[in-house]
């Protein structure tokens, strides 16, 4: 059973509700604790640095089953570990850059600043300001919590959430068919 439900971006996720029952519009027999909540500021991404990248590659593939590739040419392979569809994330896998470089998560958010804001109000430090990725890929930053462990955010760029607009409206613009009968 899929559900919908409404992100803080504004965007509708389907979600597989994991007792393959009902949940949106019709009744469900589940009490609240049970029902799908898509909370705001998920993690995204993931990054896991690696020393010997090949060795890694290996490792991701015959342990896990993950697709590991370079579609940008940039020696920043993508890890697939999930089909379209499916709940989960994607990462990335890279050379490490530094050592001691820690596996990373990335947080979606609206705001890096006002992200690092909470952080430092919270008590965490920033390891990273606000940097972007590439054009058109949007920007990370990075910031250590209180128990001294590494968390990064990333914020989409604002031409992407105009394509889905534009795409929305233009989807709403095309006559539809009539069913016959």
């Amino acid at each position: 059973m899929r559900c919908s439900h409404l992100r803080n971006d504004g965007a509708v996720r389907t979600v597989q509700h994991p007792a393959g029952v009902r949940v949106n519009d019709q009744p469900h027999g589940l009490d609240k604790l049970n029902a799908i909540t898509i909370m705001p500021n998920s993690i995204v991404h993931f990054e896991i640095p690696a020393d010997d990248v090949q060795r890694a590659q290996k490792f991701y593939k015959a342990a896990f089953g993950w697709k590991i590739s370079d579609p940008w040419k940039m020696d920043y392979f993508l890890v697939e570990t999930k089909r379209k569809g499916e709940e989960g994330i994607n990462g990335g896998l890279m050379r490490r850059k530094q050592p001691g470089q820690p596996f990373m998560n990335y947080i979606s958010v609206k705001s890096i600043e006002s992200s690092l804001k909470k952080v430092r109000q919270a008590g965490g430090s920033i390891c990273m300001p606000k940097t972007e990725i590439g054009q058109g890929m949007g920007w990370i930053a990075a910031f250590q919590d209180t128990e001294g462990n590494l968390m990064g955010f990333h914020e989409s760029p604002p031409m992407r959430k105009a394509k889905v607009a534009a795409k929305r409206s233009s989807e709403k613009s095309k006559p539809r068919r009539r069913a016959r009968q």
